[in-house]
């Protein structure tokens, strides 16, 4: 059942009156900081807190014991952390994984008095390292919002799944809707709207930090593709795929993708965190997708905030190949709508699916209608 005009309309009204997020001060500013969540979130929460010149005290795992320490930091229990620390310290959640809310009641009713989940933090402390926990206006926005709402009305788990992203990026609200569960495990290739494979497939793969994409390529084509090309400016991360993917068939590139062609300042070292940054020392390589001369059937975009720019750069491709697109949407505020309208002024079907929480995993697809 689609979703008509006016349920959405009534949806974004309600998202209009929420209270934008915030932070207080002095909870921002404590430096007395713990995690929850020893997985791939927490390693990333440690790199980057350790960038800003912040340790965490340890982390609160429920598997503390069969895991006893992550970087150098301590895992404990929640039974484990002194009532000093629940009434002071700074609890940042480190999962994304699994639904928010029941984490977050769990922590506050075991009287842990300042939780925040890690992406809000860190876009409010140093949005220069990390800007996943972007704020977004929807009243200043409406417009542009209810387009893209009437774009995605064709497809009910996308609106909705929309919407739910909304509330989240507006009021870190988790509202998810009881018949538009979240797609865990099917990012790119696992959903819905991915057509089936054919002999000849060739994916651009930007962002290709240790393989993930191109290792859901090949169980996808059956490992009968034709081409990839995978882009990754990040020296250590592109070893890493190297080592991981090593055929014949693959073309690696040690660039960054943008609008144009050039160099430009370039932060590493952050593992899928590492992006262009104006306030970057090193420089690094820069191409378009236009640029590589390639026939692609898909086009994958996690390059950290670049999305938006290397659509535009990929404009001659698009229009003359038509490969399925897939793009991150919560590197920043492109991904609301200025990436959705793009796609659907390049003559694409849209589609938005979560495939994390806390508006974590969100992506865009442009089908070729």
């Amino acid at each position: 059942m689609e979703l008509n005009f006016h349920d959405y309309e009534e949806e974004i009204k309600k998202i209009v009156f929420l209270k934008q997020y915030k932070i207080d001060n002095d909870v921002l500013n404590n430096k007395e900081i713990l995690l929850y969540g020893a997985g791939d979130l927490g390693h990333l929460a440690i790199t980057l807190l350790r960038e800003y010149g912040l340790e965490p005290k340890y982390i609160v795992d429920r598997n503390a014991g069969k895991v006893n320490e992550l970087d150098g930091i301590p895992v404990i229990s929640l039974t484990q952390v002194s009532e000093v620390d629940k009434l002071s310290s700074l609890f940042l959640i480190t999962i994304c994984t699994v639904p928010y809310q029941p984490i977050y009641n769990l922590l506050k009713d075991s009287g842990i008095n300042n939780v925040i989940q890690f992406y809000s933090y860190a876009y409010l402390k140093f949005p220069n390292l990390i800007s996943n926990g972007y704020l977004f206006d929807v009243a200043n926005n409406e417009t542009s919002v209810k387009e893209v709402c009437r774009l995605l009305s064709h497809d009910e788990i996308s609106l909705k799944h929309y919407l739910t992203f909304l509330y989240w990026k507006t009021a870190n609200m988790e509202h998810i809707f009881d018949d538009a569960p979240i797609l865990s495990g099917k990012k790119y290739f696992g959903a819905p709207c991915i057509p089936g494979a054919s002999e000849a497939e060739v994916m651009i793969d930007c962002g290709s930090y240790h393989g993930q994409a191109i290792e859901k390529f090949i169980h996808y084509t059956n490992d009968k593709y034709k081409e990839i090309i995978a882009i990754e400016p990040d020296e250590e991360s592109l070893l890493v795929c190297k080592k991981n993917f090593a055929d014949s068939r693959i073309k690696y590139y040690n660039s960054a993708v943008s609008n144009f062609c050039g160099k430009a300042k370039f932060k590493s070292k952050l593992g899928y965190s590492s992006k262009l940054d104006e306030n970057a020392f090193e420089t690094k390589d820069v191409i378009t997708i236009d640029s590589i001369n390639a026939v692609p059937t898909f086009i994958k975009l996690h390059i950290e905030g670049a999305e938006l720019k290397a659509l535009q750069g990929a404009h001659e491709t698009i229009k003359k190949y038509k490969p399925t697109v897939m793009c991150l949407a919560d590197h920043n505020d492109d991904g609301v709508c200025k990436i959705p309208l793009l796609l659907a002024e390049y003559g694409y079907k849209v589609y938005f699916y979560l495939h994390d929480y806390c508006g974590n995993t969100a992506v865009w697809y442009g089908v070729k209608k």
